[in-house]
Order: C-alpha cells, then structure tokens, then sequence
C-alpha cells in the first residue's frame, strides 16, 4: 500500500496550481488536494459562515 501527498504541478489539467495544496496517492487512486482559503474569496467565506 502507498499514500504519499506530493506538491502540486505547475498546471494540473487546466486548473492554476495556486488553488491546489497537493496531489494524494492512495493505493492506485490520484486525489488532487484543494487550498479552500485561496478557492474562496471573503465574500464567499462570509456567505458560508451564514449557511453554517
């Protein structure tokens, strides 16, 4: 069995690497590993903490 979170790429199938925290391995699986804080701006945090 291999888990291993190894850093993001420059470029990721089309998506910036400024969103992108990692890539997982896990056993034959390929996670990409999202940065939440950089993927939503404060307006959507603050819409978020309403729904919560």
């Amino acid at each position: 069995m291999s888990n291993t979170v190894e850093p993001p790429p420059p470029i990721v199938s089309g998506i910036s690497s400024e969103f992108i925290e990692g890539i997982g391995r896990l056993n034959d699986r390929l996670f990409i590993l999202l940065n939440l804080n950089r993927l939503f701006g404060e307006q959507d945090k603050e819409i978020l903490k309403e729904v919560a």
